[in-house]
């Protein structure tokens, strides 16, 4: 996503998490929260609480995606972004 990302205002604050740590997040909330419904049941208060979890972190994302757009907030870069690295005398 930052590769595609507006270029940030100067002044914008850096997120502290990745959007791949983000979505991570998701992947286990929502794993979770459906889990617990079949287990647990529709009532079961421990699901409701991972559905609401859930619901958390998918506003937290879009508020996170309608800064990056607006320029307001800017992404971090992925520790293991790949690097162009100097080509050797002996390489095409």
């Amino acid at each position: 996503m930052s590769d595609h990302a507006p270029t940030p205002h100067h002044a914008a604050p850096t997120h502290l998490e990745t959007i791949g740590v983000l979505l991570d997040r998701m992947a286990a909330s929502a794993d979770r929260a459906l889990l617990l419904l079949t287990t647990d049941g529709p009532r079961s208060e421990r699901m409701r609480q991972a559905w609401w979890r859930l619901g958390e972190l998918e506003l937290r994302y879009a508020d996170l995606a309608d800064a990056v757009a607006e320029r307001r907030r800017r992404l971090p870069e992925h520790p293991r972004s790949p690097r162009r690295l100097p080509r050797s005398k002996g390489s095409r």
